[in-house]
């Protein structure tokens, strides 16, 4: 079966699961993929291979496995799952993450690669790159966009105080005003959303954005470098009326994950970005 038909698939049992438990479909498609290769290696649809217990309500099935007994891996035979369809080993998925407390951490989690970390920390996995195998198999597919699709308007609050389309690009063309952000950005400007949200709770005052991401030809327009973490959709330029920039930066740096610091003083912002390493300049 090919990737993107499998996809396809399991899609409409994913997404009326995911809407039932409140969890983002892009996990659980990305894992069914992941653990099962594209439903190629999936004995009895168990998509996920799950073992049997006597309590899980399903029909077993006998299976060789290796488990790591006296310190090395042994082949052993052992008893998992059997569903009639790849919609039932979906529905076992969805009751684990979405009604277990192990598993809270994942349902609270707005973006995929919150997700994606969460689910591995929670010890779906011990896979040492079990969180990132999954992050790319969303974002090769695009399946970001099952999280969001186009019930995000513009007017929308991404936290108690930061609107969607306070982080659209400005645009260029004649009469238009604004450029919704790619879908595969929208992870991190929620992240950044998260991020500011929190330092506004602390400070207690508005934060103005005046920049977010932008399209390459908005970039070039305000005369950004070439290649802006702002075209990347992981950069973002604040100000806080009445407080100096320099005040606004250590805040920020205290409080969230931004690495790069931009410090503006004739403008009056602070430009942060999800740079690699800390990184503190000035204009």
């Amino acid at each position: 079966m090919a990737s993107r038909q499998f996809i396809e698939q399991i899609k409409p049992k994913a997404l009326q699961l995911c809407e039932q438990y409140g969890m983002l479909p892009s996990l659980m498609i990305a894992q069914a993929c992941h653990e099962s290769g594209f439903g190629k290696h999936a004995p009895g649809n168990n998509l996920f291979g799950y073992k049997w217990t006597a309590s899980s309500g399903r029909d077993w099935q006998l299976l060789w496995t290796y488990e790591y007994i006296n310190g090395q891996y042994v082949r052993i035979q052992a008893k998992f799952r059997k569903y009639n369809s790849f919609d039932e080993s979906l529905e076992d998925y969805a009751k684990l993450i979405g009604t277990s407390k192990r598993y809270a951490p994942v349902r609270a989690c707005k973006d995929y690669k919150c997700a994606a970390y969460q689910v591995k920390a929670c010890g779906y996995a011990t896979g040492h790159e079990y969180d990132k195998s999954i992050i790319r198999l969303i974002e090769n597919y695009k399946l970001y966009e099952l999280d969001y699709g186009d019930e995000m308007k513009p007017t929308e609050y991404l936290t108690p105080n930061f609107q969607y389309n306070e982080f659209f690009s400005g645009d260029v063309r004649k009469g238009a005003r604004s450029i919704e952000p790619p879908s595969k950005y929208f992870a991190d400007i929620q992240r950044m959303a998260d991020d500011l949200q929190i330092v506004r709770d602390y400070i207690g005052s508005p934060i103005i954005i005046t920049s977010a991401y932008r399209t390459p030809d908005w970039n070039r327009r305000v005369g950004g470098v070439k290649n802006s973490y702002h075209t990347q959709g992981i950069a973002v330029d604040v100000r806080v009326n009445g407080m100096a920039p320099y005040d606004l930066a250590v805040y920020i740096a205290k409080l969230t994950e931004f690495n790069g610091y931009g410090i503006n003083i004739k403008k009056n912002f602070v430009h942060v970005d999800y740079r690699d390493k800390f990184m503190v300049f000035k204009y």
